[in-house]
């Protein structure tokens, strides 16, 4: 099963391309649509605080495969 992810570029985030990613390596983000914009809009300067953010640091589960 696969998820479909929409990645933004910089400077306009309304363009980007889509990504198929496995449903087991995405990592689901605790944080609101308008969270989200304004942690694009200002290229990472303001960032939410997270509520489940992984505990080891890593964003995503490293690959299973070599």
């Amino acid at each position: 099963m696969v998820t479909c992810v929409f990645v933004p570029t910089t400077p306009n985030p309304t363009t980007g391309f889509i990504i198929l990613v496995p449903k087991d390596e995405v990592t689901y983000m605790d944080m609101t649509v308008d969270e989200a914009f304004k942690m694009l809009l200002t290229l990472g300067v303001v960032v939410p605080t997270w509520k489940n953010k992984p505990g080891d640091g890593r964003l995503a589960p490293p690959p299973d495969r070599p």
